[in-house]
């Protein structure tokens, strides 16, 4: 059986419905919009920081590789090979770019002719075993090793191979500097930077027990799409924790170069958007509740006293006092209802009266019958006196 609402919960249910639904469903519109542009600006701001340090790394590179191979064309062009001076040319060169952990030239066979710093049991040895030195000499093109870790420092270590006329120049740069790239806080503190080299071995990382161990992380996705040359922003999840990253090249060596955050952090704005959102819905749907309720009631209040009035006027008491003005339709329908009571009484009081008229003619009938000792009666042939 269907529940019978009352005029008040109808009215009630009706104005909630009507006044709540839409703010709730642009509540929903606002959400889906709006969210999806704050993620839209936060991927992008990712990105454009990776994009930012990825250049300025790759400008650093670039700027020692040009450096060594101006060095390979004043020694070209000055014969330093042949010179006596070109020990104290290898050693200007060391002094004036720190990072520089040694420079050894190369002859054409790639025994090594000369180094700073010097060491004697270096001169006449092979190198022609390394990859990238063949590689360098076969391809007459600057090439940079692998990373590996310093046996001296521990820290991870890249060589440069420059071909050039009389031979190649290596030279080994100190990477420990990338730690402090890795050691900025970013984007507010959200982010840091992570660096790995070709093979998806981590180089730079906050945590640094991940280069001591070299770990490598090509299983996870944003490293596959940024070995396969795709550059962006993904999202993945690293030892359980779901995570936000923007890959791009590091053109120079081929790295790659991330800004990475947890996406609690990344989207907490979003999140509290959200939160804001809905308690703004809320707190308009109450308002709306509060609002029509009072509303309500004032609608509702003239016909309870109607309600009141027929109620009396069906038990019999006409005197109907004058209900306070409301509404016009509810003024009229309540006089209406007040000269109907007022006819009603009158009639009854009519009928009263002639009840009672009648009773006396009864009684008269009744006490001259009584005092008359004969009378005749007559009967029709139906049983009618």
């Amino acid at each position: 059986m269907m529940p019978h609402f009352t005029l008040k919960k109808t009215f009630a249910i009706a104005l909630l419905v009507t006044a709540c639904l839409p703010v709730i469903a642009a509540g929903f519109i606002f959400q889906s919009f709006f969210s999806d542009t704050l993620k839209k600006e936060i991927t992008e701001r990712n990105f454009f920081v990776a994009k930012t340090m990825a250049s300025e790394v790759n400008g650093f590179f670039k700027y020692h590789r040009v450096a060594v191979e101006l060095m390979s064309s004043q020694i070209s062009t000055h014969e330093l090979l042949s010179h006596e001076h070109l020990d104290m040319f290898l050693k200007i060169m060391i002094r004036h770019y720190p990072l520089f952990n040694n420079i050894r030239i190369l002859d054409k066979q790639a025994r090594i002719i000369n180094l700073a710093p010097f060491r004697d049991d270096f001169i006449g040895l092979d190198m022609s075993g390394h990859p990238f030195i063949r590689k360098a000499m076969t391809g007459g093109q600057t090439v940079w090793s692998d990373v590996r870790l310093s046996t001296r420092t521990g820290d991870p270590v890249v060589s440069m191979a420059v071909p050039f006329r009389l031979g190649t120049i290596v030279v080994n740069i100190d990477l420990a500097f990338l730690k402090e790239i890795a050691g900025k806080e970013l984007i507010g503190g959200r982010a840091y930077a992570a660096i790995s080299d070709r093979t998806g071995t981590t180089i730079a990382h906050p945590n640094q027990s991940f280069v001591k161990e070299r770990l490598n992380v090509r299983n996870l996705v944003i490293i596959q799409k940024g070995l396969m040359g795709e550059e962006g922003t993904f999202p993945y999840h690293f030892r359980g924790v779901p995570k936000i990253g923007s890959v791009v090249h590091i053109s120079e060596t081929g790295w790659l170069l991330f800004i990475i955050q947890t996406q609690k952090r990344a989207f907490s704005a979003v999140q509290k958007f959200k939160a804001f959102l809905w308690t703004s819905t809320l707190l308009i749907c109450l308002a709306v509740l509060f609002v029509s309720l009072y509303f309500l009631k004032k609608a509702i209040s003239p016909i309870s006293r109607l309600v009141t009035m027929t109620k009396n006027i069906a038990g019999g008491n006409y005197q109907v006092d004058d209900l306070p003005a409301t509404y016009p339709e509810i003024d009229q329908l309540a006089q209406n209802f007040k000269s109907m009571a007022k006819a009603v009484s009158i009639r009854e009081h009519q009928l009263k009266q002639s009840r009672e008229r009648l009773r006396q003619s009864e009684k008269k009938l009744t006490n001259i019958m009584n005092s008359v000792s004969d009378l005749i009666y007559t009967q029709d042939l139906d049983g009618k006196f």
